[in-house]
């Protein structure tokens, strides 16, 4: 039963995940055109005296830990591990007929409950609970690698 549960929060996590990609996406462009600009050290050459006044953004941005290069790699290796795990998942909800994708789409990531699923499909809650059931059951052999994740 609780690689049940952990099967639901895949799918209910799912959207999120693509989303942090993107989000992913746009720190990555905003390194890449910091070292574009700057250098990997995020510090302007001035060639000169370094009287220079960063706002606090950009120091936070460019300082603490390791070089902003070793940062743009940290997030490449990121991106790729989330784009993996959707990967998967879609891998896994490829094999389901067109009814059980619905049923996901509805109850895992529109987040509606199976009470207004079952209303708005005129079924009985427990036909739907057993669809439920049958789903995670097909997903679990895909997904359960997932999980150590």
């Amino acid at each position: 039963m609780a690689q049940y549960k952990e099967l639901e929060n895949i799918l209910y996590n799912y959207p999120s995940l693509k989303i942090e990609v993107k989000n992913l996406y746009i720190d990555l462009e905003e390194i890449t055109e910091v070292i574009r600009v700057y250098g990997e050290s995020g510090a302007p050459d001035t060639g000169g005296p370094a009287y220079i006044f960063n706002s606090a953004v950009e120091n936070e941005f460019i300082g603490r830990e390791g070089s902003l290069k070793d940062k743009a790699e940290h997030i490449i290796r990121l991106i790729r591990s989330k784009e993996r795990h959707i990967q998967k998942i879609e891998n896994a909800i490829s094999l389901l007929d067109a009814e059980s994708i619905e049923f996901i789409q509805l109850r895992y990531w529109e987040n509606i409950k199976i009470e207004h699923i079952a209303l708005q499909y005129n079924l009985a809650k427990t036909a739907l609970y057993k669809r439920k059931d049958k789903i995670l059951k097909e997903l679990r052999p895909y997904l359960i690698p997932v999980i150590a994740l």
